[in-house]
Order: structure tokens, then C-alpha cells, then sequence
């Protein structure tokens, strides 16, 4: 039985867990530990491995247990989706903007259910927050074509970025769309037709 659990951390990828210094002890039992002064960076993906330990200081090493969180206004947030496998707009009448993407979920560590769509200047990065335009929900096969609800002005440069989001509003690594130019003259889309015999 172990008499307590020893807490390990690494930036970046599982790979860079440092098992060789712990961060921390939690004795058995303990539900909770408090973590200072690892410095961690916002906007990135953070590791902690936990290893049990015997009374007498055994630890073993064949069943690590990992888990993945993230830093978000300075603080900790669920595990992320993956990113976008792909994604793309297309210029559509009224001045619509057509969202072409796929998801997979294969590996992901968060559960996607999803995608959030913003706007953005050109070379700055996306804020999902202040420039959110809509969250298109994630179909069980992962890709989707909609279009978007927001209207352009004719000859108006539209910069978008998607990327998935968890249920908890944690957001995966944002994919940048190449810059559309919005079409409002052009006539509306055919959406429903209907055919009947002539007498």
C-alpha cells in the first residue's frame, strides 16, 4: 500500500516530465497539493506525472499517471482539444463567409464539442473573447461546412481563426484562415426547390 505519492512536472510535451526531481509529496489519502514557483507560462501546455511511494521509499515506476493542464489568465484551465486537422473559408452570397473544417479527436486530451470562429487584424494574433463571431457545434464525424451567421460588406477583407473548445471553454491551438473577400452583390443562394408535374 503506498504511504504517499510523489508529484513530477515538465513544460511542454509528457516527454519533458523530469522524473528524476520532484516537485512535490502528497502523503496517502490526500486529496490536494499546493504547487508554488514553477513560473508557469500562459498559453502553454504544462505536465505533471504523480508516482506512488512505499513507507519505506520505494517508488514505483510502471504505472505513471500523467495528466495535461493549461494556463489561462494566469490560471489553471482543463486539458485542451487538438487542433483543427484543417480549415478554411470561402467568400458566399450576401456577403456570408462558407467555414469548410475537420476535427479528429485521436489523442486528443480534451474532449472537443466545438468550434469557436473569431476575427482578426492582420499579423495579430486571434482573441476568441473579444472578437468571437460563433461556436459551430462539432458533428460526430468531425467535419463540417456551415455558414457563418455574421454579414460583410461588399469588397470587405475578412481575417478569420478557428480552433476547437471543450464544453469548459478551454480552447485548442488556433488555425489562422487565409483572408477572404466578401461578396454582397452577387445573387442569394438557391436554398430550397421544389418540383411538381405539370397538367
Amino acid at each position: 500500500m503506498a504511504a504517499g505519492y510523489n508529484v513530477y512536472y515538465g513544460a511542454g510535451g509528457e516527454a519533458n516530465i523530469d522524473w528524476s526531481a520532484p516537485v512535490g509529496h502528497v502523503a496517502a489519502g490526500v486529496a490536494t497539493i499546493d504547487l508554488a514557483g514553477l513560473g508557469l507560462a500562459e498559453d502553454a501546455d504544462h505536465f505533471f506525472g504523480l508516482r506512488a511511494e512505499s513507507d519505506s521509499g520505494v517508488e514505483e515506476t510502471h504505472a505513471d499517471r500523467v495528466v495535461r493542464v493549461r494556463v489561462s489568465g494566469g490560471e489553471l484551465v482543463g486539458p485542451p482539444p487538438n487542433p483543427l486537422v484543417s480549415a478554411s473559408a470561402r467568400p458566399a452570397a450576401g456577403g456570408k463567409v462558407q467555414l469548410d473544417f475537420f476535427y479528429s479527436t485521436v489523442g486528443a486530451a480534451g474532449e472537443a464539442t466545438g468550434v469557436e470562429v473569431a476575427t482578426r487584424a492582420s499579423g495579430s494574433r486571434p482573441d476568441f473573447v473579444a472578437d468571437l463571431l460563433q461556436t459551430v457545434a462539432i458533428t460526430r464525424t468531425g467535419a463540417r461546412s456551415v455558414l457563418l451567421d455574421a454579414s460583410f460588406s461588399h469588397g470587405e477583407v475578412v481575417r478569420l481563426a478557428a480552433r476547437a473548445v471543450t464544453a469548459a471553454g478551454t480552447g485548442g491551438p488556433a488555425t489562422l484562415l487565409e483572408a477572404v473577400v466578401a461578396d454582397a452583390q452577387a445573387p442569394a443562394d438557391v436554398n430550397h426547390l421544389v418540383a411538381e408535374q405539370a397538367s
